[in-house]
Order: C-alpha cells, then structure tokens, then sequence
C-alpha cells in the first residue's frame, strides 16, 4: 500500500512539472520574458570556477536593510523632533506645506505615500494643535485644502534645520549623502513602475 501512496505522489509531482497550473504557467512565461526569453538562468561558469554561494539570511535582502534603515533614521531623527513637540509624518507634512502651501489631501497624500485613513487623522491631530488648518475648497466643495497656520510656518521653519542635522549625526559626506538619495529615488521609481504593471496585470 505504502509503495502505491508513493508512487502516486511522484506521478502527480511528474504531472505538475511537467504540466503546471493556468497560475505557475503565468509566473514561468513572466520570469522568462523578464530574462529575455530564457528560461534557464542558471549562471554560464567557466570550468574549474568555484561555485558562488548566494549569500543567506535577512541581512542578504534589500527590502530588510532599507526597512532597518528606515527604522534607524527614525530613531535618528526622534530627540530633534521631541524638541519640536513633533512626529515623524508631522515633520513630513509641515516639509511638505511649507514647500507648497495650500495642498489638497489626495494631493498631500500622494506626495507623502500616505493613504487617507492614514493622512485624515494626522491631519486632524494638527489642526487640532493649530499647525494646520483644513478648509473646503470654494471650486469643489469635495476637496479639502490643508494650509499652514502662522504657528505651523514657524515650526516648518524649525522643523526644516533638521535635515541638517541628521546628515552630520549620520556621519555621511555631501557625496555620499547626494548619492545614496539617488540611487534611493531611483529604486523607488522602478519599484512604483513594477507594482503599477503588476496591478495592470492582475
């Protein structure tokens, strides 16, 4: 009985290799078209080359070291925005205005990547503490403006001296720094350009 179970499984596992779901089929000719049309990638080595072991664990992922990064620069940024009474997406929406002041919330939103159950209240935390205040628009009564108070100028003042800081604190050079930022917009473009393909796609 055993050695007809196990017979079986290796006839279904023939089966989907040879002969994959609608989805795996989908998945197989998408990496193919991503690498040229070549479904073998696996690297061409010279003889005699010493394999490359791939290296292994989170801190080998691009997604984990730019999510500790982040987590970092919070950390980084905290004690200069205590002193202002501020938060992190505070300090980004009072950047954000004091860039371009009068901005609607989708607006603001999509400036900020913030979604709007994410924006709303935050929004109205500050104007609650008079930094902003969030007016209809006389045009269309279904945007709403979000603009600087005068106190909130005077925090985005401040709050804009941060930056500053944080590249001395962090130790990078005005090379580095210009550099880095680079090749983070870059991937941020790339990524935003896969993600709206994929959502196409699906």
């Amino acid at each position: 009985m055993e050695r007809v179970l196990l017979y079986r499984r290796r006839l279904c596992r023939a089966r989907y290799i040879c002969h994959p779901p609608p989805k795996t089929r989908l998945v197989i000719k998408s990496c193919a078209t991503y690498f040229g049309g070549v479904t073998d990638i696996q690297p061409s080595l010279p003889p005699n080359s010493p394999q490359v072991t791939a290296p292994q664990g989170t801190e080998a992922l691009l997604c984990f070291n730019l999510y500790a990064a982040s987590h970092a620069f919070i950390r980084l940024y905290t004690p200069h925005l205590e002193r202002l009474d501020l938060t992190y997406p505070q300090f980004l929406v009072l950047l954000s205005l004091r860039d371009q002041d009068r901005q609607g919330v989708g607006t603001l939103g999509a400036t900020l990547a913030m979604e709007t159950n994410t924006l709303s209240p935050l929004l109205k935390r500050m104007t609650a503490a008079g930094l902003v205040t969030r007016v209809r628009s006389q045009q269309d009564e279904r945007r709403v403006v979000v603009a600087l108070t005068e106190t909130g100028r005077v925090r985005a003042a401040q709050a804009a001296e941060v930056p500053g800081c944080i590249a001395r604190d962090s130790g990078m050079t005005e090379e580095s720094y210009h550099q880095t930022l680079k090749t983070l917009q870059l991937l941020r473009a790339q990524i935003d350009t896969a993600a709206q393909q994929a959502r196409r796609g699906a």
